[in-house]
């Protein structure tokens, strides 16, 4: 498969803590997560500590994702798998 590079770039009126606050816990994202507006009825699971989410649906497929690392309002390292399709 070729290599390919996708780049996007959005500005966010907003300063680092208040950004980094709503990345940082699961609770937040299906508020503003593309993939859960696209099919708001798919099935999500988010752990009790806000660190690790779990989604299943139909145009969403299936997959998970956990916080591997934090520093705080600078970066948020994720791992990230798709199980489905």
């Amino acid at each position: 498969m070729p290599k390919m590079n996708v780049s996007r770039t959005a500005t966010i009126h907003a300063d680092a803590a208040t950004v980094y606050s709503k990345l940082n816990d699961f609770n937040h994202w299906p508020k503003w997560s593309p993939w859960l507006i696209m099919e708001p009825d798919a099935n999500v699971n988010i752990a009790t500590d806000a660190k690790y989410y779990e989604w299943n649906g139909k145009r969403t497929g299936e997959g998970n994702m956990s916080i591997t690392r934090e520093v705080e309002n600078q970066q948020i390292d994720y791992d990230l798998t798709f199980l489905k399709p």
